[in-house]
């Protein structure tokens, strides 16, 4: 018998066939996913539970990437806005504040919105 593209003798456990999956992954450059153990107070854990049920998440690793993912989100929105604020303190004497300045301004703007929209999807 064969699994995963490797050989056994004989039928194996989920647990030997989930390494063995494993294995084989990494040897052909798959990246795994790491595990993360967390503890929670049953409070929390009632939470994490309910969300699961109202937001049709399938488990609690897809719930906490999504929380993740969120943060990651917030973060980089606020290096984003930090680098904007910073560049309106420290300059703008030097750039004519026409109309074409803010034509060609939204333009850019709209497209890095663009661009963040299709990574956000993609991510």
């Amino acid at each position: 018998m064969r699994f995963g593209g490797l050989p056994l003798s004989k039928p194996t456990s989920y647990l030997l066939r989930t390494v063995l999956i494993d294995v084989k992954l990494k040897e052909v450059g798959h990246n795994t996913m790491t595990t993360v153990t967390i503890s929670l107070p049953e409070s929390l854990k009632t939470f994490i539970d309910q969300q699961l049920a109202n937001k049709g998440y399938g488990n609690v690793s897809e719930y906490f990437r999504s929380l993740l993912r969120d943060a990651q989100a917030r973060e980089e929105d606020a290096r984003l806005e930090t680098l904007l604020v910073e560049g309106m303190a420290t300059g703008g004497d030097d750039i004519p504040l026409t109309r074409a300045f803010w034509t060609d301004l939204k333009a850019e703007a709209m497209d890095l919105a663009k661009k963040h929209q299709l990574r956000k999807k993609t991510s």
